[in-house]
């Protein structure tokens, strides 16, 4: 009720013109949403947890309408951002990495210990949403909380990174960017103010620099719109419609010039000539592979800058800084999925599966594929004959 209440302040705020405060109770929202959120998913059933994350009180969207018209605080919101991106995600696979790690009996005594005190602080915080609860039960609640997490973090390597993961914000992106790299942090939000609706916008972070931009990309229904059209036409829609294939070929670079346009162009300034970009995609841009678009002289993949996806921000934390030196290629191509050692078991999972169809399910070889692996084979340099690893039939396995 708190965190609503000051919400509804923060949008009056910016209603009588107040950005500061009004940006400032925002984030302060969002803070407090977040870790009502984090002290509680962990110990929900993951489809109450979705339910409590999509009705928690939140900041962010209001944050980001001031930001839109006015970027002097882009380096709060986008650590805002960074914060609550993805914590139900990272919460559920911390939760099952949790029951499956084979600890000390030292460490797993402290792993007990440290979920009964979230346990209980959880327990203290969804109660406090129907009755009231005395201040000094839920700070002892805490306080207990962080004291076992803390012993934890003191004796496994894992709970300390995951400790250090979930509260790693703009700061800690920025350090463990590579040098001359780039983070591109894309955002989906709803604007608060007219003319109401969705936008796009994104932020850009480099190494060098302490300033975080933030640059407006347009509203959401252009966009998704933009989005849309490029993916029927890399879907070959227009081929199998009896399109012929150089009018097909030149209807996507149409539709791709455009997204392009749209999404990747305003960023290049900040961005800049950083070697290695990483992207956080957001909404329908989660659909675009940006390597596949157009520049004028080829395409993305084709230049210097080379782009990585992220789930989150926080993922920078666990890149290597430097590629470690290797030297060799494995390349895997032509798969038969209805041979090798996995088919079997396959095949019988699909004759007990419910769904009819899927029961039903067969999957060609792909030889083309096999084609492909071997020309970029033939374009590796070799030192020796081993330098380049072909699976394909029943041998190319995710196992192998």
């Amino acid at each position: 009720l708190v965190t609503e209440t000051r919400a509804s302040l923060s949008a009056i705020d910016l209603a009588l013109g107040d950005r500061d405060k009004a940006m400032t109770g925002a984030l302060d929202v969002e803070r407090l949403g977040r870790e009502q959120l984090l002290f509680t998913v962990r110990y929900l059933p993951e489809r109450q947890a979705m339910t409590y994350a999509s009705s928690r009180p939140q900041g962010l969207n209001l944050a980001l309408t001031i930001l839109s018209s006015s970027p002097a605080d882009s380096s709060r919101v986008l650590d805002s951002v960074i914060r609550s991106r993805g914590i139900l995600l990272d919460e559920f696979a911390a939760a099952r990495r949790n029951e499956t790690s084979n600890s000390s009996p030292e460490v797993a005594a402290l792993v007990n210990t440290t979920t009964a005190a979230r346990q209980r602080f959880a327990n203290l915080v969804i109660r406090s949403l129907q009755e009231p609860v005395p201040r000094e039960l839920l700070d002892e609640a805490r306080r207990q909380k962080d004291e076992a997490e803390r012993a934890l973090g003191e004796r496994n390597l894992d709970a300390r990174a995951e400790l250090t993961r979930f509260s790693a914000g703009v700061e800690a992106a920025r350090r463990a960017l590579p040098a001359n790299a780039a983070l591109v942090s894309f955002v989906r939000y709803e604007r608060k103010s007219k003319p109401a609706g969705s936008s796009y916008g994104a932020f850009v972070v480099t190494p060098e620099s302490d300033r975080v931009a933030f640059v407006q990309l347009g509203s959401a229904s252009t966009l998704d719109k933009i989005v849309e059209e490029w993916r029927k036409e890399a879907s070959g829609k227009s081929i199998a419609r009896g399109v012929p294939a150089s009018q097909a070929e030149r209807m996507y670079l149409t539709a791709a010039i455009r997204l392009r346009r749209s999404v990747w162009d305003p960023l290049l300034s900040d961005i800049g000539s950083a070697s290695r970009v990483f992207v956080v995609p957001d909404g329908r841009l989660n659909l675009v592979n940006l390597s596949a678009l157009p520049d004028g002289n080829g395409y993305l993949a084709e230049r210097n800058a080379i782009i990585h996806y992220l789930t989150t921000e926080r993922d920078l934390l666990s890149i290597d800084r430097e590629p470690t030196a290797t030297h060799g290629l494995l390349t895997v191509g032509g798969p038969a999925f209805d041979e090798g050692p996995d088919a079997p078991a396959a095949a019988e999972a699909r004759r007990g599966a419910e769904c009819q169809s899927l029961a039903q399910i067969h999957f060609n070889n792909l030889p083309g594929s096999l084609s492909e692996v071997a020309a970029i084979g033939s374009l590796w340099p070799k030192t020796n004959a081993n330098d380049v690893v072909l699976l394909s039939g029943a041998a190319a396995i995710e196992t192998a």
